[in-house]
């Protein structure tokens, strides 16, 4: 099998998306520093939809070479927010 090299994480798409809602989605991302520093991109930000990626890196697998869960568990997680923020509104839960 060959190397992983990207991962994704992806929410249900049913709408267009804009421009506008992008540019929102990706200075999100950027005033995050743990998605930074993990290189996540934002491939798809529109109403109840959203792709995220990331490179694999050496520095982002655990000691058997797989990607690490918690790294899977970040893509997931902001991909989820971003579906449902993109539909709920901008809100703060804990």
């Amino acid at each position: 099998m060959p190397p992983l090299r990207q991962v994704r994480a992806l929410s249900a798409t049913v709408f267009k998306q804009s421009a506008t809602e992008f540019e929102f989605g990706q200075k999100i991302l950027e005033n995050q520093p743990f998605s930074a520093m993990l290189g996540t991109e934002l491939e798809v930000f529109e109403p109840g939809a959203a792709i995220l990626s990331l490179a694999v890196r050496d520095d982002l697998k655990q000691q058997h070479g797989f990607v690490h869960g918690g790294v899977l568990s970040d893509l997931a997680d902001n991909a989820l927010t971003y579906a449902g923020g993109s539909v709920l509104g901008n809100s703060v839960t804990s």
